[in-house]
This record gives structure tokens, C-alpha cells and sequence, in this order.
């Protein structure tokens, strides 16, 4: 005999329990289009950004000031002490570079090992100026 409650079995849907495609390339006009007209425009922004990062321009404006500076030093202690200041953002900065560079390395390094010695030899090769 067939059970009648085989017959009235609900299906449950949840989120993500299907089959999902998703687009993974982030979009940011949500950030430049909030730029109120009056603070600069978003899409000029968003164009200099794509081209030169907020980071590479907050460098160019930190070499800029140290070399005034340099020409001609701060003559008051508060002068001094953002000099001081701008120093020392500078080197946590240069830090977090080599830090960054070193854990590629470290990445780099355990990948050429896993290499096959004909594949890393074809790979230096491949690497050699000349």
C-alpha cells in the first residue's frame, strides 16, 4: 500500500540551496557615486582612481612634504613634531611593504618547491635576463 503522506510532501527552499552563480568583480560605484557634487566629481574620481590608487597619491604628497621640509626644516616644535610624525608613518608603511614582499616570497618559495626539477629548471630559464 502506498502511504497518502508520501503524497503531500512540502519542499523547502532556502537561501543559497540551489544552484548560485555569482559575479565576483567588485564594483565600486556605490563609493564614488555618493560623492556629493559639491565635494568633486565621482566620475572624474573614479577614473583617477583606476589610474593612480588613494595610496600612490598620499606618497607622491608624503615625498613632497619631506623634501620641503628637507630644503627648509621646521623652525617651531610643532612643526618639528609633525615632521616626526610623517617619519614615522613613512616607516610603519615601508614596513608593512617588506612585510607584504616578504610573505610573497615565502609564497613564491613553497611553490618552486612543489615544482617538478625539470619544470623549475625550464621556469629559471624562462627568468634568465640575456
Amino acid at each position: 500500500m502506498f502511504p497518502w503522506l508520501w503524497l503531500y510532501t512540502p519542499q523547502f527552499h532556502f537561501p543559497f540551496s540551489g544552484g548560485v552563480s555569482q559575479d565576483i568583480r567588485p564594483t565600486t560605484d556605490w563609493f564614488f557615486g555618493a560623492i556629493p557634487p559639491q565635494a568633486g566629481d565621482g566620475d572624474t574620481e573614479q577614473r583617477v582612481f583606476e589610474r593612480v590608487s588613494y595610496g600612490r597619491q598620499l606618497n607622491a604628497l608624503h615625498d613632497a612634504v619631506v623634501a620641503l621640509a628637507a630644503a627648509t626644516p621646521p623652525q617651531d616644535e610643532a612643526g618639528r613634531a609633525a615632521m616626526a610624525r610623517l617619519a614615522a608613518v613613512q616607516a610603519e608603511i615601508a614596513a608593512a611593504k617588506r612585510a607584504q614582499q616578504d610573505d610573497e616570497v615565502q609564497a613564491a618559495r613553497k611553490a618552486l618547491a612543489a615544482l617538478d626539477p625539470a619544470a623549475l629548471a625550464a621556469l629559471l630559464r624562462e627568468f634568465q635576463p640575456g
